[in-house]
């Protein structure tokens, strides 16, 4: 009883199956309509059919809501695993970017990205994230991590280690085959490009500040 309770509320789902949360919606539902057929056919007085009319409500606000957040939860697994087993087909062509590249914009980032890269066996495909938390409900981004394939990555210098032995490599090149949302690999060189100019900047910027501190002395 304990965990189905804790089941009924819960927003991630153990099981990557959709049975159990579509048998729960067919329960609201039947229950839903067992009830509008036993207030339409039995002459209820206005009480009980406010009763019955507040079961119902409470059973789809409490229930449903969690049920339907498990449902995308499964959904979004689903379709992980799809793109890993090589199963997605993507709209683009490949792009190969050096290896070195891969590392700056892991290390750079500053919001949630992903790129999806050629497995080491050329038929799956590994999924690189940078995710982060969000403080509150708008807040900044908090507590970066590096994942390959779902794995933590703990420390910047297993990166390039990660991504020798899950992606295929060509002349220290892995192949990107979509980034974001599936767009275009060739996007990732706006990235990495924009990543450059925002280096560039600060450095001109300090090499202002210290040149303006040489002329007062």
């Amino acid at each position: 009883m304990k965990r189905l309770i804790k089941w009924l509320f819960s927003t991630k789902s153990k099981s990557k199956k959709y049975k159990y949360e579509l048998s729960l919606i067919a329960y609201l539902l039947l229950i839903s309509l067992i009830i509008i057929i036993i207030s339409n056919t039995i002459n209820l007085n206005n009480v009980v059919n406010r009763i019955l009319g507040i079961i119902i409500l409470t059973q789809w606000l409490l229930f449903f809501a969690p049920c339907l957040i498990r449902l995308i939860d499964i959904s979004d697994y689903n379709e992980k695993i799809k793109i890993i087993n090589g199963e997605k087909k993507f709209k683009f062509e490949p792009v190969l970017y050096n290896i070195s590249e891969i590392e700056k914009w892991i290390k750079n980032a500053v919001i949630p990205d992903t790129i999806y890269v050629k497995s080491f066996n050329g038929k799956n495909v590994t999924i690189i994230s940078v995710a982060y938390e969000t403080k509150g409900k708008n807040g900044p981004f908090i507590n970066k991590q590096i994942l390959i394939n779902d794995k933590i990555i703990e420390s910047a210098q297993d990166i390039r280690k990660e991504i020798y032995h899950t992606c295929m490599i060509k002349d220290d090149c892995v192949s990107i085959m979509a980034i974001t949302e599936y767009n275009d690999p060739k996007n990732f060189s706006k990235i990495i490009n924009n990543w450059h100019k925002q280096l560039d900047k600060k450095l001109y910027d300090l090499k202002q500040k210290w040149k303006a501190i040489i002329d007062l002395n």
